[in-house]
């Protein structure tokens, strides 16, 4: 078996890195910590803008339509 990522399993990788590296600092998970939410609202609106949240929701349903692999 290949269990080589493919394109876009590499693609969704390099974006959420790129985004987490971005937006998550020390500052943000003390905040989110501190808040009654205990999560980070606009981080998770972020991962949603940029398809990460539904990536296995298929594309009718407004998601990527890739496997559980990718998700």
């Amino acid at each position: 078996m290949d269990f080589t990522p493919t394109e876009d399993q590499q693609a969704v990788g390099r974006l959420a890195r790129e985004i987490l590296e971005k937006e998550v600092t020390a500052e943000r998970l003390r905040a989110a910590e501190r808040s009654q939410d205990w999560y980070d609202q606009a981080l998770w609106r972020t991962l949603a803008e940029a398809g990460l949240v539904g990536l296995a929701a298929p594309e009718h349903c407004g998601g990527m339509g890739l496997g559980v692999l990718e998700a």
